[in-house]
């Protein structure tokens, strides 16, 4: 009886029945991880696009902030009560105004706020602070004294900081220096 207790487990040994089945489950075992670590890629490169998308509004936005204030600047030098564009509003316009031409430096933060608009739906809200930097004469103008009477010119520099905040958390600060040639 001993003897054929031994052949049975020979005979076990050498079958390959359920080889097949091993190596595919193995398969797809490996084919379940390439799935998982797809999908999680593609999600995570989704998240990635989308956070760049809301930057990118961000930054355009405080980029039109910017182009929105040098317009305010000049409706305000040469108009008395100057018809702001919609979606426009300057806080303290008269504080602001003297800023604008000179005569007094008073800075609340900001003077210009700007709503970004380009969708029909308010993305974005920009703020802007505008400070008088410095008034001179143009590089490489010269008034001699005896010349010609010709149309002077004159160099207003301001320093803008555009901030905007839009959605999921997104922000751009853009710093620039305007100037503004006034001829007279």
């Amino acid at each position: 009886m001993v003897a054929k207790r031994k052949k049975v487990r020979i005979l076990m040994l050498q079958s390959q029945q359920g080889a097949a089945l091993i190596v595919a489950i193995m398969i797809l075992l490996l084919l379940t991880i390439l799935g998982i670590y797809a999908v999680t890629t593609s999600t995570l490169e989704t998240k990635i696009a989308g956070n760049e998308r809301v930057l990118k509004d961000a930054f355009y936005a405080a980029d039109g902030g910017i182009d929105c204030s040098r317009m305010v600047i000049a409706l305000f030098i040469t108009q008395q009560n100057p018809t702001l564009p919609t979606d426009t509003s300057v806080n303290d316009e008269t504080n602001f105004r003297k800023e604008v031409l000179g005569f007094a430096s008073i800075d609340p933060l900001p003077y210009v706020n700007f709503d970004y608009d380009y969708t029909g739906t308010s993305t974005s809200t920009v703020k802007i602070d505008i400070n008088r930097v410095r008034a001179e004469e143009p590089p490489g103008y010269s008034g001699e004294f005896g010349a010609p009477v010709a149309e002077k010119q004159t160099c207003i520099y301001y320093a803008m900081d555009s901030v905007s905040q839009g959605i999921a958390g997104a922000s751009s600060d853009i710093d620039t220096t305007y100037r503004h040639v006034i001829h007279y």
